[in-house]
């Protein structure tokens, strides 16, 4: 017996077992037409069944195979109060094809409420646990503020697999929406973040297939969380290694009432199968009932209903008498809706029966091509802007000026002498309107360019059209860089999101430079235009952050403040994503005027400690890091260290170990280490960290070059100078190969390999490597600049261990007059360089000179 005939067995048999006999044998002779098989099955365990409720059955309750197909709520009763893992069961909640679902709780080292989805024994087949596997392997992949989330998985005592799941203590979102007696605008509100979850998945190259309000639901706080990716379909070549057949069609697991007519048919599903579902939610959501009357009819029915009967509008629904024999409309919808039938019938009239009715027409080519336009078109529908999915005419734009503008309307409506101003003020409207229109028009048309163009790309990467060995995902990006240019020369706003989006790619690929170029091309493209706001300020802040990372100051900075100037005025200067890019500012400016800069990060993590509890998990690790960062500024290691531990905490959780950010903590963590003298540890730390960064850049990577640097350094110190010396080597050469010579972070290279030669005693080639470090800064930077003048002080320490007191002594001396020109005399650079000189004095016996340079130095406890 396949997955699918136990699933109808199942169906059947629940189905069945709350009949009378007369009702049963009817029944099942519709439902079973034509499968005598099936028929018996089905007699069997309604046999049992009744024989299990009758007096004579044994009281002990079953447990093997037979029982629990008998009823699969039975095995599901005998875990209660067990333990699973580290979960201790505490009630049933329910159960499905896949495997029952219980609400547990973890005790240790936190007490946290999860549920918990086990298979089940008896129908734990081949199929049902590669489908189980499947569904756990999809919830890792999507992170999603409502998404519910997945938390850890492992396999029972009996070998069962099972995952836990994050808790959602909520009720489905249509009978949310009607026990909170939610307007219609309410409901449309709560909807916009179901469409913001589905779009994440599709964008995950995830397809949900089983969208309805059972799988969404709303807590007590209105947050909407989307479950059960159970019978989900997967484009995401990253889980290809995942068995093709839990995505084949032939499985037919399905929700008749939300399913698309494709997927009722049987045929291959794409995303506009979940356009069709999150369609018919919507008419349930608005209407109070959905388009079909479904229960109780045959599977052919079912296929002539879905697939051939246009649905009745929503407007027309949602006041018609509910069942045919009576005769007044039914009032309950309105009043649910918190409005009158009346009202609720204008409501709905027009855009909103458009937007649901383009949402579920028969023909996937015919409905909205993206989860993201149906989104929008909602929140047009919200702001008052015209919707795609109605017809374009004058009357219409009209009317959508006049519901924006009431106060204007009302006005000329009372100046009924002026009719000629008011027709050439119609007219300019309707001009506005169609521009606005054009606008949507466009960014459907856009959106339908940009998934050509994408498409079109890995088409041509598909090793099986272009054989030899796989494309890479470099490879991919270039092709699509140079067709970018010249395909897309006459579409400017189209050329610019590809752009920003392959400059993201690049610079996640470890090439900022490129990045940097795409980014700015599209930031020039995208500035001044109308409706390109947002895109906008997105591109201008990852310019900014690249531009960072190839050390141009000035344009990241000007990026940055850019951003925050255009994001603060609409958002405010307090909102997170504000103060986060303020924080991006304060670090590129930290080079330059280090105090400064630490002080006004450590203002702007005040303002965003109290929002941290707030954020979604990977923001607040972020920033957290960043506080980090702050506190090994001003040298107080502990905190730094601690703030740290707790967001990698946090990254791990969310992601695991084995990805960019966390590898990037932990190498941040090395250095925390290091500074505190506890080498064991920062060697441990530094070692994962190139682990880490290995296997996600097997081809080398800036970041992967950042960790070879920390551990090299650990060696070093450690007295491993050979083994030092291979890792700093390999940091030198990835850096040089993405960022050039004369670049600040290979100058940082050079300046490491310095140390190492200086600690095993070669003072000539640490001089060496010092000096080309020294010397990329002054290229860059002028002599004066705060980092060449510390990277000349490592030039000077090499040259007092080789007593070449009068060179020391002058580099020494001209960074001290340096610092105390710009710094003053009590800031801790010019001290340290005062300490310095006092040691040089002293060596060479000039007693007098190295008093008053020691007193300088002891000036840093001082104010």
């Amino acid at each position: 017996m396949t997955a699918s005939d136990f699933d109808r067995l199942e169906k059947l048999f629940h189905e069945a077992k709350s009949l009378s006999p007369g009702q049963r044998t009817l029944f099942l002779d519709r439902e079973c037409a034509g499968n005598v098989a099936l028929r018996a099955d089905v007699d069997s365990l309604l046999r049992s069944h009744d024989a299990a409720s009758s007096e004579e059955f044994l009281e002990e309750p079953a447990t093997g195979v037979e029982a629990t197909m008998l009823d699969p709520n039975l095995e599901a009763q005998t875990l209660v109060r067990k333990c699973v893992g580290p979960y201790r069961i505490e009630r049933f909640v329910g159960g499905g094809g896949m495997g029952d679902v219980y609400l547990a709780i973890r005790e240790e080292p936190f007490r946290q409420h999860v549920a918990l989805k086990i298979t089940r024994k008896a129908t734990s087949s081949f199929e049902i646990l590669r489908r189980f596997d499947f569904e756990r392997q999809i919830l890792a992949s999507l992170n999603h503020t409502n998404i519910a989330k997945l938390l850890d998985g492992g396999v029972t005592k009996d070998g069962l697999p099972y995952f836990a799941m994050e808790y959602v203590d909520g009720l489905p979102i249509t009978r949310y929406a009607d026990r909170n007696k939610l307007t219609i605008r309410e409901r449309l509100v709560l909807f916009t973040h179901v469409c913001s979850a589905v779009q994440y998945a599709h964008n995950n190259l995830v397809i949900h297939r089983d969208l309805k309000p059972p799988n969404i639901l709303v807590t007590k706080e209105g947050v909407v969380k989307l479950l059960d990716f159970g019978i989900a379909k997967i484009i995401n070549p990253n889980l290809a290694d995942v068995p093709a057949a839990v995505t084949q069609t032939q499985f037919r697991m399905l929700t008749p009432d939300y399913a698309s007519p494709e997927q009722v048919r049987g045929e291959p599903l794409s995303t506009a199968s979940d356009v069709y579902s999150l369609g018919i939610v919507l008419y349930e959501l608005l209407v109070g009932r959905r388009p079909y009357t479904l229960e109780g009819r045959s599977a052919a029915e079912v296929e002539r209903l879905v697939c051939e009967e246009e649905p009745t509008r929503p407007s027309v629904a949602a006041t018609r008498a509910q069942h045919p024999a009576d005769e007044k409309p039914d009032g309950a919808s309105a009043s649910l809706r918190s409005t009158t039938p009346e009202r609720l019938t204008r409501v709905l009239r027009g855009d909103l029966d458009n937007i649901v009715m383009n949402a579920i027409r028969k023909e996937p080519n015919r409905r909205y091509s993206s989860v993201g336009l149906l989104l929008q078109d909602v929140e047009n529908y919200l702001e008052g802007r015209p919707v795609c999915a109605h017809k374009d005419s004058r009357t219409y734009r009209i009317a959508k000026f006049v519901r924006r503008n009431k106060l204007e309307t009302a006005l000329a409506a009372s100046i009924v002498v002026l009719l000629v101003s008011f027709s050439i003020l119609s007219s300019v409207q309707a001009r506005k309107l169609e521009r606005e229109r054009d606008r949507a028009r466009f960014e459907m048309e856009k959106s339908s360019e940009v998934s050509s163009f994408v498409i079109g790309l890995f088409e041509n990467a598909n090793p099986t059209l272009a054989p030899g060995d796989a494309v890479t995902v470099r490879e991919v990006l270039d092709a699509g860089r140079v067709r970018a240019e010249t395909e897309l020369a006459g579409q400017p706003l189209v050329q610019a999101e590809l752009f920003a989006v392959m400059g993201r790619s690049y610079s996640g690929l470890g090439e900022p430079l490129i990045a940097a170029d795409l980014l700015r091309r599209s930031v020039d493209i995208r500035r001044n235009v109308p409706g390109e706001e947002e895109s906008f300020a997105a591109d201008l802040l990852s310019l900014g952050e690249v531009y960072s990372v190839i050390n141009k100051s000035e344009e990241a900075q000007q990026y940055l403040q850019e951003y925050i100037d255009l994001r603060g005025a609409r958002l405010g200067l307090t909102h997170p994503d504000v103060l986060m890019a303020s924080m991006h500012l304060m670090s590129s400016r930290h080079l330059t005027d280090p105090g400064v800069a630490a002080d006004s990060m450590m203002s702007l993590w005040r303002e965003l400690e109290s929002q941290v509890v707030e954020l979604e998990p990977e923001r607040a690790a972020a920033v957290m890091s960043y506080v980090s960062d702050i506190q090994l500024t001003r040298r107080r290691y502990a905190e730094a260290e601690e703030i740290m531990v707790d967001a990698m905490a946090i990254m791990e959780r969310e992601h695991g170990q084995v990805n960019a950010a966390y590898g990037d903590m932990m190498n941040r963590l090395a250095w925390i280490l290091i500074e505190q003298n506890k080498l064991e540890h920062a060697l441990e730390v530094a070692t994962e960290s190139v682990s880490i960064h290995e296997t996600l850049y097997p081809d080398g990577h800036l970041d992967l070059a950042t960790s070879y640097g920390a551990f090299g350094d650990v060696l070093s110190r450690l007295g491993r100078y050979d083994e030092a010396d291979e890792a700093l080597n390999h940091d030198l050469v990835m850096r040089e190969r993405v960022l050039g010579a004369e670049h600040e972070s290979v100058a940082r290279s050079w300046r490491m390999l310095g140390k190492n030669e200086e600690r095993r005693g070669n003072l000539a080639r640490a001089e060496e490597y010092h000096r080309r470090g020294v010397d990329i800064f002054v290229s860059m930077f002028g002599p004066d600049y705060i980092i060449t003048r510390q990277y000349l002080l490592s030039v000077a320490d090499v040259l007092f261990k080789e007593k070449r007191y009068d060179e020391a002594e002058a580099i020494y001396k001209e960074t001290y007059d340096v610092f105390l020109r710009d710094r003053g005399a009590t800031d801790r650079y010019t001290r340290e360089v005062a300490g310095d000189l006092s040691e040089l004095y002293g060596a060479i016996g000039d007693g007098m000179r190295a008093s008053d340079f020691r007193a300088k130095a002891a000036e840093r406890d001082a104010g």
